[in-house]
């Protein structure tokens, strides 16, 4: 039923399988893909660790609204919802599909979702005052907020198991050609598709950026298409401009590639 949900994702709207979410009639499965959905939300740290589905629905419900704009607008409460979804369409956790459908195939042995970790786990945040490291307290960065995160950035992962994901994911270990295809088209509105910025800037590479509000704990990924060059990189660092890092890296790669091959 989840590949059907996927392959006809224009046709099926959120009120199928959860009617209680605001306006969900209006908001199809491809909408939350795009954050074109109308919905937006805060990033609000839960009060106790996000046990189960439920209390994620009752959470990510009463932090979002609806409005009938149509652009392109990032929201957690996208991905949320779609986590939710499959995990309910397949009658199993959204931790076990992303495992038995990505992580087992992958062999991403170092990536781990908030249950499995504990508070100690989680990286230090840093900033830089006066030319100098000093670590970086005041934060909200924690196993709380990441439960309430499903499909939207809680899983906590190494570069080494990233660089599998997307050479995976443009060697159709876990996406079809067609698929695969389909996710590197972008729309009239908006030139993201399902967690990636397309052409960023007219620019030969997509590319991926994960932050959360106010800390320095960022990821970023640059790449080609067929994952053949890329940049990956994790920081715990305010103050560091992680894109231009990652332009950085990713071109002086692509410069050399270039004079290898003449």
């Amino acid at each position: 039923m989840l590949s059907q949900l996927i392959l006809n994702r224009n046709s099926y709207t959120l009120d199928e399988y959860f009617p209680d979410i605001e306006d969900a009639d209006k908001v199809s499965i491809r909408d939350l893909l795009l954050h074109t959905s109308g919905y937006s939300n805060l990033e609000m740290v839960p009060d106790d660790f996000i046990k189960n589905d439920e209390e994620l629905l009752r959470f990510t419900k009463g932090i979002t609204v609806h409005s009938e704009n149509s652009e392109f607008n990032y929201a957690n409460s996208n991905f949320v919802f779609l986590a939710l979804l499959a995990a309910k369409i397949e009658h199993k956790s959204y931790y076990d599909l992303i495992k038995e459908r990505i992580l087992d195939i992958l062999e991403m042995k170092h990536t781990y979702s908030p249950k499995d970790l504990k508070e100690t786990d989680l990286p230090v945040s840093y900033a830089v005052v006066e030319d100098k490291d000093y670590q970086y307290d005041e934060t909200n960065y924690s196993l709380n907020l990441l439960s309430s995160l499903m499909g939207a950035g809680e899983i906590c992962s190494t570069v080494t198991d990233m660089s599998k994901f997307f050479e995976g994911l443009s060697h159709e270990k876990f996406l079809t050609k067609e698929e695969y295809q389909e996710l590197f088209h972008p729309t009239e509105n908006t030139d993201y598709s399902a967690g990636l910025s397309l052409k960023e800037s007219n620019k030969d590479f997509i590319s991926s950026l994960g932050s959360f509000a106010g800390q320095g704990i960022q990821s970023y990924y640059e790449g080609d298409e067929n994952s053949e060059n890329y940049s990956i990189i994790l920081t715990n660092m305010h103050n560091v401009d992680i894109a231009a890092l990652g332009d950085l890296f990713y071109s002086t790669t692509s410069d050399a590639l270039a004079a290898n091959n003449k």
